[in-house]
């Protein structure tokens, strides 16, 4: 092709039917630019026509964040990813997925801080979210580690933001859901080990519990030490930390705390000790997570762990593969494509709420998370709803990174997930009422929020009184898309301040 004729090629589009992580299905037309200067032009063709528009990469989301029903941008094309082993970075494009980008880093002994915990979610996305992963007890959220990245405006003009350049648009983008421009290309900042994969792995400590206030102790245990050991880890990185805690609402309401760290482990020595949890490609992995999806099932399967898998304590420690660990999620993604791919809705629900922590007070902090729980139980229990699985992760405070709409800014707290899941159907009337009802609960009584990067059941009067920040943001969604283009059904349930009326101030 002659160098100047790419002006004059058609832009790939087509009519495709898009489906939100929840289940949320939605007919649009998509267009797929195939680098930079296509994507200029997609985006001066919707300023010109008007056309409300969203972006999407690994489409991942779980709530309706990257749906449109007018256009939607493919940012599949922008891919690349560059390990520069002696600054300990590595530089990606918008849609390189994680499980790609960790097969790059960890062949020089480098690890990425933060990463979600589906191999196909994209940097892109990611980012846009500032996703929190297991290991944000000790090295907080995504966001935190991004040194740079490429930016385009509206208008299409490119320019690079860090927390020395651009640093408005930096602190607005990160956890922006995609609402201000596009993010073409990433740079973040690298965890060095003193190994190389294969040799890569994590080691994990179950310890069971019964009742919530033994989760709500057991957790704040692990959680202080790895709180107070964040600023070693940069020249000390076995002191990196994973804690979590996953709950079911049974009659005894018992759960698994889990601990996890980087160890040195080849394939051979923990050949047999690993967990089925963290083997998701496994056939036995995705037979339990078609199980799960059955309430019958499901509580066999949650007897069967706490009663004899989990019983011994020798039985309660694993080594696991560091791909199968980060990406568990994999499995439930796998069974969710093939039921869809069939027909089947396989729905889901999941929404979260933070829990504000004191590290100056962590007995009062353990029981605020423990009467949150609490109420949680007893709000669903009086519905007769049950919960798929309720997962509770410490997030340190991240007001020092300024991002408006990170959940974690100017408060510590536990992420505390919600999750209910459907074969049959995407409809969740009363569970969708319960999350609403929760949020307002969390913020009144405990002054917490609502996490935005799954799904989001709350007034909107009430998120804005969550979000402090959020005029600020919305200055600067004036500044950098002044016709609102950039809106979807998510963003005008949300935040319909955004769409409705300009900010002033």
């Amino acid at each position: 092709m002659p160098d100047g004729s790419r002006t004059s090629t058609p832009l790939q589009r087509q009519t495709q039917t898009l489906w939100s992580f929840g289940g949320t299905r939605q007919v649009t037309e998509v267009c797929i630019p195939r680098d930079s200067d296509e994507l200029r032009r997609v985006l001066q063709q919707a300023s010109s026509a008007g056309r409300k528009l969203s972006f999407r990469s690994g489409g991942r989301s779980f709530d309706t964040q990257s749906l449109n029903d007018v256009q939607v941008i493919s940012l599949e094309k922008l891919k690349g990813i560059k390990v520069d082993v002696e600054a300990a970075t590595v530089t990606v494009g918008a849609c390189d997925a994680w499980g790609e980008i960790l097969r790059e880093t960890t062949a020089q002994g480098l690890v990425p801080h933060a990463m979600a915990t589906s191999s196909q979610a994209t940097a892109g996305g990611t980012l846009s979210a500032d996703c929190l992963s297991r290991f944000s007890p000790t090295h907080g959220k995504e966001g935190h580690h991004v040194l740079w990245f490429d930016f385009m405006k509206l208008d299409g003009e490119l320019i690079r933001c860090s927390r020395e350049d651009n640093r408005d648009v930096f602190r607005a983008v990160i956890a922006g859901l995609g609402y201000l421009g596009v993010i073409l290309k990433i740079c973040y900042a690298l965890l060095r080990l003193p190994y190389k994969a294969p040799d890569i792995a994590v080691a994990t400590h179950f310890e069971p519990f019964v009742g919530i206030e033994q989760l709500a102790k057991k957790l704040v245990e692990q959680v202080q030490p790895l709180h107070e050991r964040r600023g070693a880890i940069a020249s000390e990185p076995e002191l990196s930390g994973a804690v979590s805690a996953a709950l079911y609402m049974n009659a005894r309401r018992e759960g698994l705390i889990m601990t996890s760290k980087y160890v040195q482990s080849t394939p051979a020595q923990r050949e047999g000790k690993g967990t089925v949890l963290h083997q998701p490609y496994s056939f036995g992995h995705l037979v339990l997570q078609v199980l799960a999806l059955f309430e019958l099932p499901r509580i066999i399967g949650f007897w069967y762990t706490f009663n004899i898998a989990f019983k011994q304590p020798q039985q309660r420690d694993c080594v696991d593969e560091l791909k199968g660990y980060t990406f568990f999620q994999d499995g439930n993604d796998t069974i969710k494509r093939w039921g869809r791919a069939i027909g089947l809705p396989m729905g889901t629900r999941q929404q979260t709420f933070l829990v504000p922590w004191e590290p100056t007070d962590p007995d009062g902090s353990g029981k605020r998370l423990r009467n949150f729980l609490d109420d949680v139980d007893a709000l669903l229990d009086a519905r007769g709803i049950l919960p798929t699985l309720i997962d509770v992760l410490f997030l340190p405070d991240d007001t020092q990174d300024g991002f408006l709409l990170s959940s974690s800014h100017g408060m510590a707290g536990f992420a505390v997930s919600i999750a209910f899941e459907k074969i049959v159907s995407a409809r969740f009337a009363e569970e969708e009422r319960a999350l609403r009802d929760l949020a307002q609960l969390c913020y009144e009584k405990y002054c917490g929020r609502v996490h935005l990067v799954k799904h989001v059941y709350a007034a909107d009067e009430l998120l804005a009184k969550m979000y402090p920040e959020l005029q600020t943001f919305l200055r600067h969604k004036q500044t950098l898309d002044a016709q609102c283009l950039l809106q979807n059904e998510f963003l005008q349930r949300v935040f319909p301040v955004a769409v409705t009326r300009p900010v002033r101030g």
